[in-house]
């Protein structure tokens, strides 16, 4: 009886023996197994992503090509739109300035306006030449106060270089830098078919209306034109603004 138990357990401990060694067989090949997957997996991955990479820089320098041909023509287009709309500009500018002339040539009373505006310009110029000039002698007059000749000479020189330089400096450098800076955004902002127009319709109103505004108003007909396209400006410059805050 006891040696038949002991056959059975005996029988049993190998069976046990031979399960678990299937059961570490069954995981050896699992891990194989898992570890093949992975691989294969990884290996498919990588393939599909170099060829999604390689498809996304055709296609990226597909639209880049397409992109920059369509820019460059679209330069092209406007730079000859641009060309064609200075030199309409300009054809428009110079006939309304031919046809000033013209009439000008055929109009005392704007003949003498023109003269008058450019005498009265000529002479604010030399009276401020005048006034820098005084005012450049008057402080020279201090150095009179010392005895010793020789300085009294180059501090008379120097402060009358230093008054009347500035004094003309400063409105010289003052007017070219308004006149520069108004050019600037002439050029930028209202070099444009509205300007023409305007010019020509001021041009126009005060050749055919000297009489009357030379009657009604206390100014030089040039003087009024020069206000009016000034006030021109601003309006547009407003108008500009207000659009750019918007």
């Amino acid at each position: 009886m006891r040696s038949a138990c002991e056959e059975e357990r005996k029988i049993l401990s190998e069976k046990k023996s031979e399960l678990d060694a299937w059961e570490r067989k069954v995981s050896s090949c699992e891990a194989n197994l898992s570890r093949e997957i992975t691989t294969k997996a990884e290996e498919i991955t990588k393939e599909k992503r170099e060829s999604l990479e390689q498809e996304y820089k055709k296609r990226r320098n597909e639209m880049e090509s397409s992109y920059e041909k369509r820019e460059s023509l679209l330069s092209n287009q406007y730079k000859k739109m641009t060309v064609e709309h200075k030199a309409e500009f300009t054809a428009l500018l110079i006939y309304g300035l031919i046809s000033t002339v013209m009439q000008v040539l055929t109009t005392p009373i704007i003949v003498e306006e023109f003269i008058s505006f450019f005498r009265g310009l000529w002479n604010g110029v030399t009276g401020y030449f005048r006034l820098a000039n005084d005012a450049g002698k008057g402080m020279a007059s201090i150095a009179d106060y010392i005895t010793n000749p020789s300085a009294s000479t180059i501090l008379r020189g120097l402060l009358y270089i230093v008054v009347a330089g500035t004094i003309i400096g400063v409105a010289g450098l003052g007017i070219l830098y308004i006149s520069f800076a108004y050019w600037d955004y002439l050029q930028e902002c209202l070099w444009d078919r509205h300007t023409v127009i305007a010019i020509v319709v001021i041009l126009a109103v005060t050749l055919f209306l000297s009489e009357e505004l030379s009657s009604m108003l206390p100014l030089n007909l040039l003087l009024i034109q020069i206000l009016v396209f000034l006030a021109y400006s601003g309006i547009r410059a407003c108008h500009n603004r207000s659009d750019y805050d918007s």
